[in-house]
C-alpha cells in the first residue's frame, strides 16, 4: 500500500514538472515573438520613414563640428531598404576660412550613393555606385602657411599606434563628373587649376579596380589609367599588383609594380619610366620656377637578385645626371643594405638655390658616394663632393652614432679659393686665398674619441685637438685650441662685426669640461702688442653660479689700442697699461678679488679695487674698498681735461657701501 501510495506522488510530481516547463517555454517563445514583432516595427517605420526630414540638423551638426557654414541648398534623400541604403543631395557647400578671398571651401552641384546594407555590420563598407557631379574646390594658403583646410589643430603624435584593420571601403563603381580644383599662394601670381572631365572607377570581372582619368592641369592635358587588385588583396592591404599609364601634356608616365605589404612594404617590386621634351616643359606646366633646361628621362626599378633586391635609378633631369644603385633585404629592417650614388651638373648653384642657399656660386658638380650598412655599423667608403675646384672627401665607419667612441671619421676639404668654400657654406665669403681643412675623429680603448681638427688658409689658421669624452654631459672632454692670422681686419670685416686693428692675431687655451661648468687653463689672446690672458672656472650659466676667472690685460699704448677698436681715446695718454684680477661668482653677488689697473710708462699710476656687487636692482648691499696712487696728480688731471691741480704724488683709500637711500 505504501509503495503504490509514493508511485503516484511521484508521478503527480513529473507531471506537475513538465506542465511547468511548458509553460516557460511558451511564456519564452511569446517574448521571442513580440522582440521580433517590436524590431519588425521599427524596421517597417526606418524603411517608411523620411530621413531627409532631418536635413536642418544635419547641417547644423557639420557647422558646429567644423566651426563652417555647411548647407545643402537643394533636397537630401535617405532612402534604406534590406539590400542597400541610397544617399542623394544637391546644392552641397561649405564655407572657406575668415581670411581667405574664397567664400567657399567647396561646392558639390550633386551626390549620389548607394551603398549595401549588409556591409555596415561586416565590412569592408562597399559602396556599389557613387556619382559626384559639378565638383569646386579652391584652396587657399596664407603668408605663414595656413591652409584653408586645416579645420583643428594638430594633435600630437602618439607614442604607438594600433595598426589598422582591413581596408574599410570598397567602391564598385564610381564617376566623378566636371571637377575643378584651385589652389593659390601669395607667391603664386595665378592659382593653378586642375580640372577633371571625368574620372571612373570600375570593377572588372578579373575583380581588379581600373581607374581611368580624363583632365587638364591649366591648359595642358592630364590623362591617367591604372589598375590595381585584387580586391580581396587590397582590402587586406597585401600582395598588391599595380599598373599604370599617364601623361602631362608630351610627358609620359608608365609603371608597373607589386607590392608585398601596402602599410609595411619589404620586398616590393616596380618599375617607372618618366620621360619628356625638357625640364622647361615640365616647370613651364607646373607654374613653378625653372631650376634647369635640357632632356627629363629617369627610369627607377626594384628587382630580386639572389637574398637581395636591387634597386636602381638613373637618367637626366636637364643639365644633371643622376646615377643610383643599391642592394637591399628588408625595407622594415635595414640591417644589410648597399648604395652607390653618382650625380653631376655644371651649376652646384641651382642645386643650392632649392635648398634655401643663394650665395653658392654657379659651378660645375659632381658627386660620387658608397654607402653599405651592415647590421648597426655603417661604412661611408670615398663620398667624394666637386664643386669647381673646391674637393670634399668623406670616409667614416660608424658603429654608434650616439657615442664619441662609436665613429671613425676622417674629412678632407681643399680647394684654391677660401671665399667660394665659405659661400657654399652660406657664409658671405669675404676671405681669399687656398686653404685645406682636415677633420680626424678616432675611436679610444676607454670610450673617449681623440679629435683632430686642423685648418690653413691665406688670413686663418686654427686646430683643435684632444679627446673628447663619452659621459652624457662630455665630463673629462679636453680640447686644446689654436687660433691664428695676419690681419685681425680682415677677419672682422669678413665676419661683418665692428672695428678692429689691422695687427696680427693670436688665441690659445687649454680647455676641460668638468661637471661645474668648463675649466680654462692657461688661456692668452695677442693682437699686435697687446696681450690678454685667463684661467679658472666658467659656469655652465656663468652669470649665476661656479664662475671662477682670473684674468690679466697688458700692452703698450693703451690710446692706441682702444683708438683701434673704435673707441674715442683721444684724451689717454700714450702710455703703457696693465690690468689684473679674480672675479668669483658666489650665491647673489659677484666678488672682486684684488682687481688692479695701472697705466704709465712705468705703471706708475694705479687703481686697487676689492670687495663684492650684489644682484640688488640697485646694487644695495655692494661694498667696495678703493685705492689709487700715482706720482703726479697734474699729470693725470691734464690727460683728462682738468687743468689746475698740482703735480705732486698721490694716494687716495675709500670704502663704499650702497645702502638703501644713498
Amino acid at each position: 500500500m505504501q509503495t503504490s501510495i509514493h508511485k503516484s506522488s511521484e508521478q503527480s510530481q513529473a507531471s506537475d514538472s513538465g506542465a511547468g516547463g511548458r509553460r516557460w517555454a511558451r511564456r519564452a517563445l511569446y517574448l521571442l515573438l513580440g522582440v521580433v514583432a517590436v524590431l519588425a516595427l521599427c524596421l517597417i517605420v526606418i524603411l517608411n520613414m523620411d530621413l531627409g526630414r532631418f536635413q536642418g540638423q544635419i547641417e547644423d551638426a557639420v557647422t558646429e563640428a567644423l566651426g563652417r557654414e555647411f548647407a545643402i541648398d537643394g533636397d537630401l534623400t535617405i532612402e534604406i531598404d534590406l539590400r542597400r541604403i541610397r544617399v542623394a543631395a544637391s546644392g552641397i557647400r561649405l564655407a572657406g576660412a575668415e581670411w581667405g578671398t574664397a567664400p567657399e571651401l567647396a561646392r558639390i552641384g550633386g551626390f549620389d550613393t548607394t551603398i549595401d546594407t549588409f556591409s555596415l555590420l561586416n565590412g569592408p563598407i562597399r559602396i556599389e555606385s557613387l556619382e559626384v557631379e559639378r565638383i569646386r574646390v579652391d584652396l587657399e594658403q596664407d603668408e605663414a602657411g595656413t591652409g584653408n583646410w586645416e579645420f583643428f589643430e594638430p594633435e600630437p603624435e602618439e607614442a604607438e599606434e594600433e595598426p589598422p584593420g582591413d581596408l574599410p571601403v570598397i567602391v564598385d563603381l564610381a564617376r566623378i563628373v566636371d571637377m575643378t580644383l584651385l589652389y593659390s599662394t601669395p607667391e603664386r601670381p595665378q592659382p593653378l587649376r586642375f580640372s577633371v572631365a571625368e574620372l571612373a572607377v570600375e570593377r572588372d570581372a578579373e575583380d581588379y579596380l581600373e581607374l581611368h582619368m580624363d583632365a587638364a592641369l591649366n591648359d595642358t592635358p592630364v590623362g591617367l589609367d591604372a589598375r590595381a587588385g585584387q580586391v580581396a588583396n587590397l582590402v587586406g592591404y597585401r600582395d598588391v599588383a599595380v599598373e599604370l599609364t599617364g601623361n602631362l601634356g608630351e610627358i609620359k608616365l608608365e609603371g608597373q609594380a607589386t607590392i608585398d605589404s601596402l602599410l609595411e612594404p619589404r620586398r616590393p617590386t616596380m618599375r617607372l619610366t618618366v620621360s619628356g621634351p625638357s625640364v622647361e616643359y615640365l616647370t613651364e606646366k607646373l607654374q613653378v620656377e625653372q631650376i634647369t633646361s635640357g632632356p627629363l628621362d629617369l627610369v627607377a626599378s626594384i628587382a630580386p637578385l639572389g637574398d637581395d633586391m636591387q634597386l636602381n635609378l638613373n637618367g637626366d633631369i636637364g643639365e644633371f645626371a643622376l646615377d643610383a644603385s643599391g642592394q637591399f633585404r628588408d625595407l622594415q629592417a635595414l640591417e644589410n643594405v648597399s648604395l652607390r650614388i653618382a650625380a653631376s651638373g655644371p651649376d652646384a648653384g641651382t642645386i643650392a638655390r632649392l635648398a634655401g642657399n643663394p650665395n653658392v656660386p654657379e659651378d660645375p658638380f659632381s658627386v660620387v658616394a658608397n654607402i653599405t650598412r651592415e647590421g648597426p655599423s655603417i661604412h661611408v667608403e670615398e663620398f667624394a663632393v666637386n664643386v669647381g675646384k673646391t674637393r670634399f672627401v668623406v670616409n667614416a665607419r660608424i658603429s654608434d652614432i650616439g657615442r664619441p667612441a662609436g665613429a671613425n671619421v676622417d674629412v678632407r676639404i681643399d680647394g684654391p679659393d677660401f671665399g667660394r668654400f665659405n659661400r657654399l657654406l652660406g657664409l658671405p665669403g669675404k676671405l681669399t686665398g687656398p686653404f685645406d681643412l682636415e677633420i680626424d675623429v678616432e675611436p679610444q680603448a676607454d670610450g673617449s674619441a681623440a679629435l683632430m681638427l686642423a685648418a690653413n688658409a691665406t688670413d686663418v689658421q686654427f686646430t683643435i685637438a684632444g679627446s673628447v669624452s663619452d659621459t652624457p654631459d662630455l665630463s673629462g672632454t679636453t680640447l686644446r685650441v689654436d687660433f691664428a692670422g695676419p690681419n685681425l681686419r680682415t677677419l672682422t670685416d669678413a665676419l661683418g662685426l665692428a672695428d678692429a686693428p689691422s695687427e696680427p692675431f693670436s688665441l690659445g687655451v687649454d680647455l676641460e669640461r668638468v661637471p661645474e661648468g668648463i675649466r680654462l687653463g692657461d688661456g692668452s689672446m695677442n693682437i699686435g702688442d697687446d696681450r690678454v690672458g685667463s684661467t679658472g672656472l666658467v659656469g655652465d650659466a656663468p652669470l649665476e653660479a661656479n664662475t671662477d676667472v682670473s684674468f690679466e690685460i697688458e700692452g703698450p699704448n693703451l690710446g692706441a689700442t682702444l683708438s683701434a677698436f673704435g673707441v674715442d681715446a683721444d684724451e689717454l695718454p700714450t702710455a703703457r697699461y696693465r690690468a689684473a684680477g679674480r672675479v668669483e661668482r658666489a650665491e647673489d653677488q659677484f666678488v672682486l678679488h684684488d682687481i688692479s689697473a695701472a697705466i704709465g710708462d712705468n705703471l706708475e699710476y694705479e687703481l686697487q679695487v676689492a670687495g663684492n656687487v650684489t644682484d640688488h636692482p640697485d646694487l644695495v648691499g655692494t661694498r667696495l674698498q678703493l685705492r689709487t696712487h700715482g706720482e703726479s696728480l697734474g699729470a693725470l688731471t691734464d690727460a683728462a681735461g682738468v687743468a689746475g691741480m698740482p703735480d705732486l704724488p698721490f694716494r687716495v683709500e675709500a670704502s663704499l657701501e650702497r645702502v638703501d637711500k644713498g
